[in-house]
């Protein structure tokens, strides 16, 4: 049976890390040790974690969670390592099923189940690929972030061999490791629900836009190394990379926050190929934004079946080929 491993990094969460500790403590398939990397947090945090019995390793310096995650990696004893966050808690059949599918599945890397949003969200994560399969997941990676990073186990081996968590990253920096895992490693997952992921004002992905552009700086850099490897390889993230950002453009269009289209425009750098898109979507919103809010307001009073019927001549109508879909290119949960 294979060592697992509890990581949970904490910077001045103080107020939900006993509760993070519980529920590691609870679980029905007990984990081996738990680590708690203490990023400088000010609030007594690496004290209370001491209190509580557990093993605390710090940061000299405030880092962010990427050096959190990787120096908790290398104090590591288990052959496989479980990420959970101090404000986060798993439910008590967590490591059972996400260790369980990398015991019956020794050809994948990493497990994954899903998540409920508590607090100030409200939701469960989405389904991206089947259960119980152990998948080539880089092309749906490449749209979205598909793993919730307090709901998944991987092997300790696969995360030193890609080089762990990039610290020079502040967001975004649990998809650009899974992106890179999967170009090379398979992933599977469980659809229940076994880990629960706190919303509040005091988390790094409140701030949207810098979330995504995280994202996308990391599909850039794929695509970059790709472009001088595997130049065939590239060509195809590329397309996939732009009917991402468009999915985008047409999400921040029907907001009707034109800080957060024109936020989205500035990513046109990360896409490769991008300067025929920005030029149509700079074009819309010059000519069309003062009376876009405007005629929505109007649409808002239109019965819902008669919408239906006259939403795709209209989107014809302003050059947008389709609504927004399930894809934001968001970088995380």
């Amino acid at each position: 049976m294979n060592a697992v491993t509890a990581l949970i990094p904490c910077y001045n969460a103080a107020a939900y890390l006993p509760n993070a500790i519980a529920s590691v403590r609870a679980q029905t398939r007990p984990v081996d040790e738990i680590i708690v990397i203490d990023d400088c947090s000010t609030d007594g945090s690496a004290e209370l974690a001491t209190s509580l019995g557990v093993r605390v390793v710090s940061t000299d310096r405030n880092s962010g969670p990427s050096r959190s995650r990787n120096l908790g990696i290398e104090a590591a004893r288990g052959d496989i390592v479980a990420f959970l966050d101090a404000d986060d808690w798993w439910e008590p059949d967590h490591i059972e099923i996400v260790v369980g599918l990398l015991e019956r599945f020794p050809e994948a890397d990493v497990a994954f189940a899903r998540v409920r949003r508590v607090g100030d969200w409200r939701g469960e994560s989405a389904i991206f690929i089947p259960e119980n399969q152990a998948l080539d997941v880089f092309w749906t990676c490449v749209h979205d972030n598909i793993v919730p990073q307090m709901g998944v186990a991987v092997r300790r081996a696969t995360l030193q061999s890609i080089g762990g968590y990039d610290e020079t990253m502040r967001h975004a920096e649990d998809y650009d490791l899974w992106l890179r895992c999967a170009r090379r490693h398979r992933f599977v997952c469980s659809h229940r629900l076994t880990a629960n992921y706190r919303g509040h004002g005091q988390q790094a992905s409140v701030n949207r836009l810098r979330l995504i552009r995280g994202a996308y700086d990391a599909r850039h850099r794929m695509w970059q190394e790709l472009a001088r490897s595997e130049p065939p390889v590239a060509d195809r993230m590329a397309a996939d990379i732009r009917g991402t950002w468009k999915r985008l453009l047409t999400e921040a269009w029907f907001s009707r926050d034109r800080a957060y289209l024109e936020g989205a425009l500035g990513f046109a750098a990360l896409v490769p190929g991008s300067a025929p898109i920005e030029r149509r979507w700079r074009w819309r919103t010059r000519l069309l934004w003062p009376v876009w809010r405007p005629a929505l307001a109007v649409w808002d009073r239109v019965p819902a079946q008669t919408q239906h019927v006259l939403k795709r001549p209209a989107l014809a109508l302003l050059g947008i080929k389709r609504g927004p879909g399930r894809s934001n290119g968001r970088g995380s949960d």
